[in-house]
């Protein structure tokens, strides 16, 4: 993930509790899964390659699982 990207306090929390289920991010977060959702959204939309495995059933930092 680069460094330059203009990220919220709140968009630097979501990404710390990645990976994670969008469910257990809406919780950590003390949201709703539709609010955790459109957190991770507004990330995608900032650049920030965040991807989902359905197998997994986790949210996650595509940079970190490619090392």
């Amino acid at each position: 993930m680069s460094d330059d990207l203009e990220l919220t306090d709140r968009q630097k929390e979501v990404l710390g509790y990645l990976p994670a289920s969008k469910a257990d991010l809406a919780a950590n977060l003390g949201v709703a899964e539709t609010t955790a959702k459109g957190h991770l959204h507004a990330l995608q939309d900032k650049g920030v390659d965040v991807s989902y495995d359905r197998d997994a059933n986790q949210w996650f930092i595509a940079d970190e699982r490619s090392g």
